[in-house]
């Protein structure tokens, strides 16, 4: 009797063990890459990429006679796109770059360098920036997961010159009340850590929080000088 509870509990857990394995999807993959061609040629093309930067504060130009100066630049950051949804894409970046030899698929933060413009009188906004994409198309086969064999994919990666992201810098008309005056978010600490910042909220938190700390330690420093002189100290 003890022998078949035993086998009857064994036999449980094979079964449910069995059906969470099932239940299991393996990772998407594919096998193979092939290259379109067009007129005989691998299919490679530049395009703008998806992302648009604001790389300047915000100006609204109020002069009378003379054009208003700006400065642009900072840090911006781009990763490798895909134009298909999958759970697996760096797999994906992995056989489409053995296959285009040398054709490398990398996360890139850059330093654009800094630029100055002219903004036409009565005119308000900011400068932005696009990057531009480097990208390869062809077809996948052999694939298992949420990829279905003969998918046509797309896959980009930021375009570089002499190391530097390279891309298109543009005038962003906008109402005054619509932004920030003083803030450039491709300067901020977010933007020289990631490449993506769209405020400057995490410099301004940054700052309280120095001040918050300071304010601390001023005070205590006040107090060693009270004991150490006898100072007295009337807070009015």
């Amino acid at each position: 009797m003890q022998l078949t509870a035993a086998i009857l509990v064994l036999s449980t857990i094979l079964t449910c063990h069995q059906t969470l394995a099932s239940n299991i999807q393996k990772r998407s993959s594919c096998s193979n890459f092939t290259l379109a061609a067009y007129e005989g040629l691998p299919y490679l093309d530049l395009r703008p990429g998806l992302h648009i930067h604001r790389i300047s504060k915000g100006i609204d130009c109020k002069n009378k006679t003379e054009k208003c100066p700006i400065t642009a630049g900072g840090y911006v950051g781009e990763k490798p796109t895909l134009n298909i949804t999958t759970d697996s894409p760096d797999s994906i970046f992995k056989l489409i770059g053995h296959t285009k030899n040398g054709y490398n698929f990398t996360s890139i933060l850059s330093d654009i360098g800094t630029h100055h413009y002219e903004i036409l009188i009565g005119t308000s906004g900011w400068v932005t920036f696009t990057p531009r994409e480097s990208c390869v198309t062809g077809t996948l086969t052999g694939c298992e997961g949420d990829i279905v064999d003969g998918t046509v994919v797309r896959a980009c990666t930021p375009y570089l010159q002499d190391n530097v992201i390279e891309g298109k810098f543009a005038w962003d008309e906008r109402v005054p009340s619509e932004y920030d005056l003083d803030c450039n978010p491709a300067n901020t600490t977010a933007a020289k850590t990631s490449g993506d910042a769209t405020d400057c909220q995490s410099d301004i938190k940054a700052d309280d929080d120095q001040r918050n700390v300071a304010s601390p330690l001023n005070n205590a420093y006040l107090y060693l000088l009270i004991a150490a002189f006898g100072l007295v100290v009337f807070v009015v």
